[in-house]
């Protein structure tokens, strides 16, 4: 038996509302699969225990990266500030 994995988000009502039809209507899709409200909850479960943390760490990457950027332009705007002194 697996261990209890807890979720790395918690959506609420309203979010749960509009995440699992289009869940539901992805599989239908894509992949011609018809899942219950009950299916597509576990698999948004699933999904966001197993992978919720390679998203978050993305994003927290892509941030780093930009704000870099945005310092470097702040740096390099002293930088001529400073040289027009």
């Amino acid at each position: 038996m697996r261990g209890e994995v807890k979720p790395c988000v918690t959506f609420t009502k309203e979010q749960l509302e509009r995440l699992v039809p289009l869940l539901q209507e992805q599989l239908a899709d894509q992949f011609d699969l018809t899942a219950t409200g009950l299916e597509a909850r576990l698999l948004l479960n699933f999904i966001t225990e197993r992978l919720g943390e390679y998203y978050y760490n993305q994003g927290v990457q892509d941030a780093i990266t930009m704000m870099s950027q945005k310092l470097d332009d702040v740096y390099l705007l002293v930088r001529l500030i400073d040289e027009d002194s």
